[in-house]
C-alpha cells in the first residue's frame, strides 16, 4: 500500500514533502498558529522539509540535543531537530532545544550571512610561530 505524503502547501504543483518529518514541515508551513514543529533527522529529513516548505530547519549535531525519550530509527544517525516559520522563531526554538536537560552544553550564536561575512572578513592571516 502506498500513501501520500502531507501537502506541501508552498509548492507549485511539484515540490513535494520528502523524506523525514514531513508532517513537521507541512505544518509549520501551513499553519500560521504554530510556530515551529520538532522532528528526527537521521541524514537530511528535516533539511530537505526546510527546502521545499520555504521554512528554517537545521540538523544538529549528533547528541547535541538530548534524544532521551526518542524512538530512534538508527541511534547512530538520529538526531532531534526543528523547523519554524521566521529566523526569529527559529532562534527561540533552537535556544529551547539546546538548553534542554541531558544536552552537550557549548556556547553558540546563530549568525546572519551578513555577520559572518563581516567576522570572514577580519581574520588576519596566521603568522608562523
Amino acid at each position: 500500500v502506498d500513501y501520500p505524503g502531507p501537502f506541501n502547501p508552498r509548492g507549485d504543483g511539484h515540490l513535494k514533502s520528502s523524506s523525514g518529518s514531513p508532517g513537521s514541515g507541512s505544518a509549520v508551513a501551513s499553519y500560521v498558529w504554530l510556530d515551529f514543529s520538532l522532528g528526527t533527522d537521521s541524514l537530511a529529513g528535516v533539511k530537505a522539509q526546510a527546502a521545499v516548505h520555504s521554512v528554517f530547519g537545521m540538523r544538529p549535531t549528533r547528541a547535541a540535543i538530548s534524544t532521551q525519550g526518542l524512538v530512534t530509527y538508527s541511534p547512530h544517525w538520529d538526531t532531534v531537530s526543528g523547523l519554524a516559520r521566521t529566523a526569529a522563531e527559529f532562534k527561540l526554538l533552537t535556544e529551547a532545544l539546546y538548553s534542554t536537560p541531558g544536552a552537550v552544553n557549548r556556547e553558540f550564536e546563530i549568525i546572519s550571512p551578513c555577520k559572518a561575512q563581516k567576522a570572514k572578513s577580519s581574520l588576519n592571516p596566521l603568522s608562523p610561530t
